[in-house]
């Protein structure tokens, strides 16, 4: 454990002020042995020895070999890739029941970019209050469960950018910008999802912001790098416009691009790259396009692919709900974006939108 330490203590004073005794996340550091160095209050919900007994044991001490492997070995996929990772972890709690956790996990890393270890965030999503729209009658209580789903998202989104916050204060001695980008982006990232829950209820958004088009289209590579390294994929950007300077939703254009984005690095086929290009349509229209390399689509799926609740039909063990394009025409619509998708005989889809171009008026 002499490769990574941390100030457990005052780690978890600073939490338990900000958030309280008992926070909904499971919040975990371990060293390159599978040391566990730090584990918050709410680790007491597991079998075990409660939170202060997880800190100083190995995880393989700590679980059956099975869970403890399957644990590890994404914190191995972490450290590798040098990459945030998201998986779908499963541990006992004290009652001796099975739940499965939706699980960030991050490299920690040196002054000399050489990892020490990693941080894991983890919620419990067996029993997530999105199982209220089962009890609820949709007509009289959609808005009250609606309120209660944005309350239960947002306590753990706060206690992940509270605690990204003391991360950055304690690595900051490190001065290493690869590890700091890495905790900006979960901050960001914090920050973007923050603004889609205070949304939710509401596809429509307001052209309020003005920004440059090619630092959203760089933030989402960036935030969505690991998620293709870990799909053995990955993510090109290019721009040959002239002027990206737009007057949108920030918040909606993010959303639309991380989606496009997702759809490609979940349903591609092969290793070709997700790429994504910024161009002019014409004088006063940009273009963006994110084009990737599968089965190509039918002339039928091209018409429906938009549409509420459609799937492809070979694609049913990509998880999803197949809303995810059809929130994207209602944003674009709701932005006066052009929008649509092409696919051609090579098996390459793309799709894209058009958005004006902004030009500030000179007096």
């Amino acid at each position: 454990m002499n490769n990574l330490q941390i100030h457990s203590d005052d780690i978890h004073r600073e939490l338990n002020s900000k958030f309280g005794t008992k926070l909904p996340l499971l919040i975990s550091a371990k060293d390159l042995n599978g040391n566990v160095v730090f584990a918050n209050d709410h680790f007491d919900i597991l079998e075990g020895p409660g939170f202060q007994g997880f800190i100083g044991k190995n995880i393989f001490d700590l679980f059956p070999f099975e869970v403890a492997n399957e644990l590890w070995m994404n914190d191995v996929a972490a450290i590798e890739g040098n990459c945030v990772i998201k998986k779908i972890e499963q541990v006992k709690h004290s009652d001796g029941k099975l739940n499965d956790y939706l699980t960030l996990k991050m490299p920690l890393v040196n002054s000399r970019s050489s990892a020490v270890g990693t941080v894991a965030f983890s919620i419990n999503i067996s029993t997530s209050s999105l199982k209220l729209f089962e009890h609820h009658n949709v007509d009289t209580d959609l808005s009250n469960a609606i309120k209660t789903l944005k309350h239960e998202l947002l306590a753990p989104l706060n206690v992940i950018n509270g605690f990204s916050q003391l991360l950055r204060k304690e690595i900051s001695h490190y001065q290493n910008k690869a590890l700091n980008n890495m905790v900006q982006n979960i901050l960001d990232a914090c920050e973007h999802m923050n603004g889609l829950i205070q949304g939710s209820g509401s596809s429509s958004h307001t052209p309020s912001d003005i920004f440059e088009l090619t630092d959203i289209c760089q933030q989402c590579k960036d935030w969505l790098d690991g998620m293709a390294l870990e799909h053995a994929k990955s993510i090109t950007f290019c721009n040959t416009a002239s002027n990206t300077t737009i007057a949108s939703s920030k918040l909606g254009i993010r959303q639309v691009i991380l989606n496009f984005l997702t759809n490609g690095i979940k349903y591609s086929q092969g290793n070709h790259p997700i790429n994504m290009m910024l161009s002019m349509l014409d004088e006063e229209t940009i273009r963006l396009e994110i084009s990737s390399t599968g089965k190509q689509l039918t002339i039928e799926e091209q018409s429906q692919i938009f549409d509420r609740d459609f799937r492809l039909k070979n694609l049913n063990k990509v998880k999803g709900q197949g809303l995810g394009l059809s929130i994207v025409k209602q944003t674009l619509e709701s932005l006066g974006c052009d929008m649509g998708v092409t696919s051609d005989d090579s098996g390459i889809t793309t799709f894209w939108f058009h958005i004006k171009a902004y030009t500030r008026l000179h007096s």
